[in-house]
């Protein structure tokens, strides 16, 4: 999340997502550099390089019910690695499937 500060980034974060208010952390993980045009919210691919950053092939785990429910939602998920560290974003699909085992997909 693009903020001036770990607290406004949670914020944002709370906000995109439908959280509650405090159910969101956030660190600073890096510094938009000077002269890159970066808006408040989830960075492009542009600002993610900017920073440092490297985005990596997504390879969700589940089944094949589990990639019909993600082409259905059109949900893709990003991995970006900055230095030593890996950030996945989340994926509702696995989340949801663990809830809804006997859920199948319609098609």
């Amino acid at each position: 999340m693009v903020a001036p500060s770990a607290r406004q980034a949670a914020r944002l974060h709370e906000d995109a997502e439908g959280y509650e208010e405090g159910e969101a952390r956030a660190e600073r993980v890096a510094e938009v550099p000077a002269g890159v045009r970066a808006e408040p919210g989830w960075p492009n691919r542009a600002t993610i390089e900017a920073c440092g950053g490297e985005l990596l092939p997504y390879c969700p785990a589940g089944g094949p019910r589990d990639a019909a429910l993600r082409d259905a939602l059109r949900q893709r998920g990003r991995v970006v690695r900055i230095g030593d560290r890996v950030f996945v974003e989340g994926d509702m699909v696995s989340a949801w499937v663990q809830e809804r085992p006997d859920v199948e997909p319609e098609g």
